[in-house]
């Protein structure tokens, strides 16, 4: 178990991985987007996402004018995108903790590794809420419970996703702030 672990580790955190998930991340994210008009009606998914409420949720759909179907089809799509982003995200944190332990800095190679399996975690909690989404557009009342659940999962999501971000962003930081002292020091 321990080598099937590694070698999805390097797998991972390999330039291959990263550059086919970021290049689908761009390709999907970017039809999303494209997609997301109807009639001139923006169907774009993230005022629905944050909600709340079932008389919010209600407003925002009835504010489509009859788009729902195409609604949905953004929904379904989105599951495409959901193991686009979370490979590239997986790939960020992999390839941190790979550039934090080479420099000696556990801490931050350990944080790293928790912020990939904190993409793992946003994309279930992006399936979850995308449930959530198509039972809102489906209702005309949808349960209170379900917007409420569907904006928690949607900003448990984007907290993980800019945790992530963040802890890549500071182990490259780290980094470089490590190979500028290491080239000072032997010049």
């Amino acid at each position: 178990m321990a080598g099937l672990s590694k070698r999805t580790r390097q797998i991972g955190a390999s330039w291959t991985f990263g550059a086919v998930a970021a290049i689908t991340t761009i390709v999907l994210g970017t039809i999303l987007h494209i997609t997301a008009d109807c009639d001139g009606i923006s169907v774009a998914n993230l005022p629905l996402q944050q909600a709340w409420t079932a008389a919010q949720a209600s407003s925002i759909v009835a504010g489509w004018h009859g788009c729902q179907s195409e609604a949905i089809n953004q929904v379904l799509l989105d599951y495409l995108f959901i193991p686009a982003y979370v490979g590239l995200l997986v790939f960020f944190g992999l390839r941190s903790r790979r550039a934090a332990e080479r420099r000696g800095m556990p801490v931050l190679a350990c944080l790293a590794g928790l912020s990939a399996w904190g993409a793992l975690v946003a994309g279930l909690f992006d399936c979850l809420e995308n449930i959530g989404l198509i039972v809102m557009i489906g209702w005309e009342e949808p349960p209170p419970i379900v917007p409420f659940l569907t904006s928690l999962f949607s900003s448990v999501k984007f907290l993980l996703i800019a945790i992530n971000l963040l802890v890549t962003l500071i182990t490259l930081a780290a980094v470089f702030i490590h190979w500028f002292l290491w080239r000072e020091a032997r010049a």
